[in-house]
């Protein structure tokens, strides 16, 4: 059977962050240094804050407690996107404002995260219905 306290325990949400910052960053340089031009460094931008999504809902799909994990992880979202899309226009002195693509993404980006972390919680409802049913019978 899969142990996943191991996984709650080292996957925390701000460990989550942190990794998707490093690996935002490291994009946003290989861009800048490598592809010049045309605003790439919120392409990378959004590669961390993608991928922080993912992890996060497949980490709180394990996680007993939706106050404990996923609140922090609403706030600790919104940290990494201001923060990335701030890292983002330092590198490229272009507001994502001026950016219609990049907008659209983030509002995607942001909805799908949003959508996503709730219906992980649901699912994560039912099983432990089904489960407390299945010990009551």
């Amino acid at each position: 059977m899969f142990r996943h306290s191991f996984l709650l325990k080292r996957a925390s949400p701000l460990y989550q962050l942190i990794a998707a910052f490093l690996l935002a960053i490291v994009a946003m340089l290989l861009c800048r240094f490598f592809a010049a031009g045309n605003a790439f460094e919120y392409s990378a931008a959004f590669i961390g804050i993608v991928f922080f999504a993912l992890i996060n809902a497949v980490v709180s799909i394990f996680h007993p407690s939706f106050k404990a994990y996923t609140l922090p992880s609403y706030l600790c979202f919104f940290l990494l996107t201001g923060i990335l899309l701030r890292s983002a226009k330092a590198f490229t002195g272009i507001s994502i404002w001026s950016l219609a693509e990049y907008r659209f993404m983030f509002t995607s980006v942001t909805i799908f995260y949003l959508t996503t972390s709730v219906l992980v919680r649901v699912i994560r409802g039912i099983y432990e219905f089904a489960e407390n049913e299945d010990v009551i019978e």
